[in-house]
């Protein structure tokens, strides 16, 4: 039996303990029972493990899923777009490093323009001519990016009165269908760019003929149909027509505007049905892995973020306080210690924080000291069994570290 004194030092040593490991609860608990016990034991070593700072820092990323949060589904035609960059890539002959990608969230029409840098001049020259050809959009959707937070692209979304709605830090899956068009694309130039490296901003009106000229799952239509209200004319359609003579009549500006006027009409209810169904399956096979999570305002949490040395090797930073919920999945964190005092983050990147009471905490790191104050005994020193309990102190050599641990009996 284990005064109570003592259980942080046998817990420091049996956890914390170079020696310890940090190893998982169960495994601790099994270390301890071997050879001690007390009251509530098991649920002392759980607590202590859960509130390990150390453990905290370093455990490896639960499975950490909120459920998902479909974006609503947009009817018309770039109302509601998404951008991203992509690159460093090879520097081409013309100068280009960089690609800006941008989709519309109704048709799925991708665009690809090369960039020569990442300044938000060049971004919001590209916006503007694409804005000629497509009409003003209600709303963009970026990442925290530099070139998307700087002062031209706000004043540039306030003058065409476009509203800009930011990802969550570190996590792009907000920005998802952006950034499934930036793999594809990035796989495509890997497929198509073999041995001349220096021209693939050449190939990209190409791989978007071909990304434009296919059916998506979600809406079951091409995103060129979607977008002009006729097939696309690709170069199978070419060979098509080598092989049988295709009349094509004669149409008027007014009927061929009426006609593809009632053709998006009548598809756009199969679309939408379309990108309702695949949002409900995605969602199903998303949730079945999540979990509901919420934080209330000024609860201690750890954040996950890169490390300073490699922005893939992602680390728990913290504890920090939350400041304000700002939607059901992204909250507002205070962090002191960082640049940005106070930055957005989504759920799926915070966890609680488990502090230790003071009262819990030992601060006791030379446990020989307590130890020393011990007079030890043997086994055979134990007198006859009494009416009141005894009771008696025994040292427990411990051959790893050299040193000797209370034990207590009761006879």
């Amino acid at each position: 039996m284990v005064p109570r004194p003592y259980r942080d030092t046998v817990l420091q040593l049996a956890h914390s303990h170079v020696l310890g490991g940090h190893l998982a609860r169960d495994k601790t608990i099994d270390r301890i029972m071997q050879r001690f016990y007390w009251p509530r034991v098991t649920r002392d070593v759980a607590k202590y493990c859960r509130t390990c700072d150390q453990c905290q820092r370093t455990a490896p990323r639960p499975h950490l899923r909120n459920p998902l949060i479909p974006l609503p589904i947009i009817e018309t035609p770039f109302e509601r777009i998404a951008m991203d960059l992509v690159g460093p890539l090879p520097k081409s002959t013309r100068g280009h490093e960089y690609i800006l990608v941008v989709i519309d969230y109704a048709t799925k029409f991708p665009e690809a323009i090369p960039l020569r840098n990442m300044s938000s001049k060049g971004i919001a020259k590209e916006l503007f001519l694409m804005f000629s050809r497509v009409g003003l959009p209600k709303t963009i959707l970026t990442d925290q990016g530099t070139p998307f937070m700087s002062r031209l692209m706000k004043d540039l979304c306030r003058l065409y009165q476009v509203q800009q709605i930011r990802t969550s830090i570190f996590h792009p899956q907000t920005d998802g269908l952006c950034e499934r068009l930036n793999k594809t694309i990035k796989s495509m130039l890997r497929r198509v760019v073999s041995r001349d490296r220096k021209n693939w901003d050449m190939l990209l009106p190409h791989l978007m003929f071909a990304l434009r000229e296919v059916p998506q799952a979600s809406t079951g239509f091409s995103p060129f149909e979607f977008l002009y209200g006729r097939p696309c004319r690709g170069i199978l359609d070419l060979a098509k027509e080598t092989w049988e003579t295709q009349p094509c009549p004669f149409r008027s500006t007014i009927e061929h505007v009426t006609l593809m006027r009632d053709r998006l009409s009548a598809v756009w209810p199969i679309v939408k049905e379309h990108m309702e169904k695949a949002q409900r399956t995605q969602g199903r096979a998303y949730d079945k892995s999540a979990t509901p999570r919420e934080f209330t305002v000024g609860e201690k949490v750890m954040v996950l973020v890169p490390t300073a040395e490699h922005r893939f090797l992602a680390q728990w930073r913290g504890p920090y306080e939350v400041m304000k919920r700002v939607s059901p999945v992204n909250y507002l964190i205070k962090q002191p210690d960082r640049r940005k005092k106070v930055q957005l983050y989504h759920i799926n990147l915070l966890k609680t924080y488990h502090g230790r009471e003071e009262e819990d905490i030992s601060h006791e790191s030379d446990w020989s000291r307590i130890l020393q104050h011990l007079t030890p005994t043997s086994r055979s020193a134990c007198p006859a069994p009494t009416a009141s309990p005894t009771y008696l102190s025994i040292s427990l050599q411990v051959s790893e570290v050299g040193a000797s641990l209370p034990y207590m009996c009761v006879v």
